[in-house]
C-alpha cells in the first residue's frame, strides 16, 4: 500500500511539473523587465530548497536539510551524511532559478556547496511561434561553499558560508545605448554567518515531558565585504538578519516561525508548519507578510528507500497578495522580487540522500540493513519515519544479540551504573513453597535498533532484560523459560502469519506468556526507547504493547518503568497478584 501511495503521489507530482512548465504565456514583456528579479537584490534572497518554501520560508530555526545552504548554513551541522538535490522554482518577471546542492560529511562538521542560474524562460512569451522576450540572453547566478560544525554536543552549532553571485544583461537587438537604463554586469563576493540552539523540553520532569523539542536559530545572510573588483556590486543588494523559533515533535508535527529584517525594507514576518500523516508524506503550509505584502505558500514531499539510499520528491507553491496603495510608494527595485499581483508560483526538487546504511551478516547467514542515521524529513530506524512495529520486532528479536560491534565508541562513556550479568534461569525450581498456578513466561532479548550512530559496545538492553528476569525470579507464580531454549527458538516458516508463530513459539516453549522487547538507541540525542511486546498464549492479536523513552543519564528511570510495566501486564493479562516491584 505505501509503495503504491508513494509511486501514485509522485506520478502526480511529475505531470503538475510538466504542465507548468509547457504551458506558454501570450503577454510581452519589455526589454530589461526582468533585470530587477535577476539582480543581486532579489536573486541572493530567491528561494533554495523547496522544503523550505512550502514552509513559507520560516525555517531558520530547524534547516536540518539543504535548505540550510540558503536560510541558515548552521543547520548544516545537523547532516552527518552525502545528500544531493536540484530544485526548479518559478519566480516573477517569467524568470527561472534552477539549483544544485550537495552536502559531504567530514571528521567534524558538514561540508555544503550550492549553485543556483537563474535565467529567463523562453517559452513565457511566444510571437509568430518563436521565442521572442527580449531578456531571453539574460541571466544572473551565485554559488557558495559552507561550512557547519556542533560547537557543544548537541545543543549549540555555528556555521558560515562564502557565495559569489554574478550577472550578466546583454541589451536585445532592438535597443542602443542610449535606451539601456541597467547595468551591462554585476559581480559579488557575499558572507553568511548562523548558529543553530535546541533543547528537549521533555528532558525536564513533571508536565514538561510532555512538551515538544525547542530550536532557535539566528542567521546574517548577505554581507558584502567590497574587493573593488569590476562591476562589482554597490548598493543593489540587501543584508538580511534573520531569526527564528521551532517547536517540533520529530518525525509526526513543526510549527516554525521567523522574523527577518532588511535595510530600506519593511520587516518580514514567516510562520510555517510541517506535517507527517504517514511516513512517505509530508504535507506543509506557510504564511508571509512585509508591509502590505502577504504570502500564502503550500507544499508536499513524498519519500521512499531505494537500495541504500532514501529519495524525496518535493512540490510547493506560492502565491502574493499586495496592496496596491502601498506599491505605489514602495521602492519597486526592492520589491522586484514579488513584482506579481495573485501570480502563483510552483517550486519542484529531487533529493536523495546515502545515510550510513550498514550491511552485515547474522547468526543465520542471512544478510540484514541496518540503518544508522537520521533525517527529520523522513525518518526512523527504518524506512522514514514509519515506527518499528511488533512484526518487525519478532523477526529481528534473533539478530539482537549478533550485531557486530564497533570499536569507534567508548562503552565506559555511556554504561550504566548497575552492570550485572544476567541471572540464571533454571528449568526447574525446588525446594519452594506450591502455589495454586503457576506461569511459565518466556523473555527474549532485546531487539536493538540504532537509528544516529553505528551500533556500539553497551550495556544499556542486558540491563534492561537483566532486571526484569530478576524480579521475574523473585515471583511464586511465575516459572521462567530457561536461557538456552529462548536462544534456540525455531524461526517463522514460510507463509506464516504473526500470530501463527507467535502461538507456536508459545507451544514450543509451552509458555503462557511471551515478552518480545526492543530497544531504540538515539546516540545524538543520547535517548533510549523501550518497546515491549506481550503475547499471551491462544490470543487472536498482540495482548499488549508498552513505550518507555528517556535519555541516557536518566536511565535508572527507564528501567524502573520497565520492569513496572512488567509487573503490572504480566499481572493482568494472567490474571494474579505479582509480589514486590
Amino acid at each position: 500500500m505505501p509503495s503504491y501511495a508513494f509511486r501514485t503521489l509522485a506520478a502526480l507530482i511529475v505531470s503538475i511539473f510538466f504542465l507548468v512548465y509547457t504551458s506558454q504565456g501570450l503577454a510581452q514583456s519589455a526589454d530589461g523587465s526582468s533585470v530587477g528579479v535577476l539582480s543581486a537584490s532579489s536573486a541572493l534572497m530567491a528561494p533554495m530548497g523547496v522544503r523550505a518554501l512550502g514552509m513559507g520560508g520560516a525555517i531558520t530555526a530547524r534547516p536540518d536539510d539543504l535548505s540550510a545552504l540558503r536560510y541558515n548554513p548552521a543547520g548544516l551541522s545537523l547532516m552527518g551524511y552525502w545528500e544531493w538535490a536540484l530544485s526548479s522554482h518559478e519566480l516573477p518577471k517569467h524568470v527561472q532559478a534552477n539549483s544544485l546542492a550537495l552536502s559531504a560529511p567530514l571528521p567534524y562538521g558538514n561540508l555544503g556547496f550550492y549553485g543556483q542560474w537563474l535565467t529567463v524562460r523562453d517559452n513565457a512569451q511566444v510571437r509568430h511561434g518563436e521565442h521572442s522576450h527580449p531578456d531571453r540572453n539574460k541571466y544572473s547566478y551565485h554559488t557558495g561553499l559552507a561550512y557547519a560544525a556542533p560547537l557543544k554536543g548537541r545543543y549549540i552549532h555555528v556555521g558560515g558560508g562564502l557565495k559569489f553571485f554574478g550577472a550578466d544583461f546583454p541589451p536585445s537587438a532592438e535597443r542602443d545605448d542610449s535606451q539601456i537604463f541597467y547595468p551591462r554586469s554585476r559581480r559579488g563576493i557575499f558572507l553568511d554567518l548562523g548558529i543553530l540552539a535546541t533543547y528537549d523540553l521533555s528532558d525536564l520532569k513533571g508536565f514538561f515531558f510532555y512538551l515538544p523539542r525547542v530550536s532557535a536559530g539566528f542567521a546574517v545572510r548577505n554581507l558584502h565585504p567590497r574587493f573593488g573588483m569590476r562591476n562589482e556590486v554597490q548598493r543593489d543588494y540587501h543584508p538580511e538578519y534573520v531569526s527564528g523559533i521551532s517547536l517540533y515533535y520529530r518525525y509526526r508535527f513543526m510549527l516554525n516561525g521567523d522574523i527577518s529584517l532588511s535595510p530600506h525594507l519593511p520587516a518580514m514576518f514567516r510562520w510555517g508548519m510541517e506535517y507527517w500523516p504517514f511516513y512517505f508524506l509530508a504535507l506543509r503550509l506557510g504564511m508571509s507578510r512585509q508591509g502590505a505584502i502577504k504570502g500564502a505558500y503550500w507544499g508536499l514531499g513524498l519519500g521512499e528507500s531505494v537500495g541504500s539510499s532514501k529519495v524525496s520528491l518535493e512540490y510547493a507553491g506560492q502565491v502574493y497578495f499586495e496592496n496596491a496603495a502601498y506599491r505605489a510608494t514602495a521602492n519597486m527595485e526592492n520589491l522586484a522580487a514579488i513584482s506579481g499581483l495573485r501570480e502563483t508560483y510552483h517550486s519542484f526538487a529531487i533529493h536523495q540522500s546515502f545515510e550510513n546504511i550498514k550491511r552485515y551478516t547474522d547468526y543465520y547467514g542471512k544478510t540484514r540493513v541496518v540503518p544508522v542515521a537520521i533525517t527529520d524529513r523522513y525518518v526512523s530506524a527504518y524506512r522514514f519515519a514509519r515506527e518499528i512495529q511488533p512484526e518487525e520486532i519478532i523477526d529481528d528479536i534473533w539478530e539482537a544479540t549478533n550485531i557486530p560491534q564497533s570499536d569507534d565508541y567508548d562503552p565506559n562513556a555511556i554504561r550504566p551504573k548497575d552492570d550485572r550479568p544476567l541471572p540464571e534461569v533454571p528449568e526447574k525450581e525446588e525446594g519452594k513453597k506450591a502455589v495454586a498456578k503457576r506461569f511459565r513466561i518466556a523473555v527474549f532479548p532485546f531487539a536493538e535498533y540504532y537509528t544516529t550512530s553505528e551500533p556500539f559496545p553497551n550495556t544499556f538492553s542486558t540491563n534492561l532484560r537483566a532486571s526484569i528476569l530478576e524480579f521475574a525470579l523473585k515471583q511464586e507464580a511465575l516459572l521462567l523459560v530457561s536461557e538456552w531454549r529462548v536462544k534456540n527458538s525455531p524461526r517463522r516458516e514460510a507463509g506464516e502469519n504473526d500470530i501463527q508463530y507467535l502461538n507456536r513459539l508459545c507451544k514450543f516453549h509451552s509458555a503462557d506468556l511471551l515478552l518480545l522487547p526492543a530497544l531504540e538507541i538515539d546516540h545524538r540525542e543520547t535517548h533510549l526507547k523501550a518497546r515491549l511486546v506481550y503475547f499471551r498464549a491462544n490470543d487472536k492479536e498482540i495482548s499488549a504493547l508498552s513505550e518507555y523513552w528517556n535519555t541516557y543519564e536518566r536511565f535508572e528511570v527507564l528501567r524502573e518503568n520497565v520492569v513496572k510495566d512488567f509487573a503490572l501486564q504480566t499481572s493482568s493479562l494472567l490474571d494474579t497478584n505479582l509480589g514486590d516491584r
